[in-house]
């Protein structure tokens, strides 16, 4: 054969194209749509010779699906045009994370949980994944991790950061977070989870989760009345006092104490009873 062209419309993220054996001459002409047309010229080929195009892309991050492509040979002494095509799919991850609260609500003095679950729930694996929480600050917070997968976690000024590495279509990440909480703890803690892989460009919508806890305090009551109300008491009458302990706070009070000091004047035996 001789004189042949041979033509392809590159993609607009294409990267080298090769030749072997060498071609003779070759132009690149751009397309208005950002892709590129190809054409490689060659004297002759024998009878029973190859030649052979690569055409090397750049790493696919902004393309998913079918890459469809076709290339045309032409020869001076050949009849028409041989036309050959051949499509790629490529498989895009879909990152997606989900952070919970153990419960809504707790009583000071309760644990604060939160579990965190990242799923790579696309079609092609997630490269470089990585997850990162800026944990809520509070007096008596101590944040820690633990969980399956807390081993590739880290908290380094009050951030969490955990480094999973390659994610395989339908692969888990699961992690929680833990803090102790203290009677100076209450109020409502929002707390947001972020995770990204280096690959990922679409379906970001579900690249972050929230979730809300609110720590609720107690707020104890003590109400002590003498008996006869009117602070006076004949000799050899008994004396009494009724003391009322309530709890008017949203949260459960916890190992609640009463003391109380009692007269020890002549004559007194105090005793107890419940009402």
């Amino acid at each position: 054969a001789y004189n042949l062209v041979l033509q392809d419309t590159l993609p607009a993220n294409y990267d080298t194209v090769t030749s072997t054996p060498a071609w003779d001459s070759v132009t690149y002409t751009p397309n208005l749509d950002g892709t590129t047309l190809f054409q490689a010229n060659y004297a002759s080929l024998a009878s029973g010779g190859t030649i052979t195009v690569t055409v090397t892309m750049k790493p696919v991050t902004t393309v998913c699906g079918e890459i469809y492509n076709a290339a045309q040979l032409t020869a001076g002494n050949m009849l028409g045009a041989v036309v050959s095509d051949a499509t790629i799919t490529v498989n895009c991850p879909d990152i997606e994370v989900t952070k919970t609260a153990a419960s809504g609500s707790i009583s000071a003095g309760d644990p604060i949980t939160f579990n965190i679950v990242v799923q790579n729930i696309g079609q092609g694996t997630a490269k470089n994944v990585v997850l990162s929480d800026t944990l809520p600050t509070g007096t008596g917070l101590n944040w820690s991790v633990g969980g399956m997968d807390a081993a590739s976690c880290s908290i380094l000024g009050g951030v969490l950061t955990c480094s999973f590495g390659d994610l395989a279509p339908s692969e888990v990440k699961a992690i929680t977070l833990t803090t102790p909480t203290t009677k100076d703890s209450c109020g409502t803690y929002n707390n947001t989870a972020t995770v990204a892989a280096s690959n990922e460009y679409t379906h970001l919508d579900n690249n972050s989760s929230t979730a809300t806890v609110t720590t609720l305090c107690a707020k104890i009551l003590i109400i002590k009345r003498a008996f006869p109300d009117t602070g006076v008491a004949n000799a050899g009458d008994p004396i009494q006092f009724q003391i009322d302990v309530v709890n008017q706070g949203a949260g459960t009070a916890k190992d609640v104490v009463i003391s109380d000091t009692l007269p020890n004047n002549p004559g007194l035996h105090w005793s107890l009873s419940s009402l």
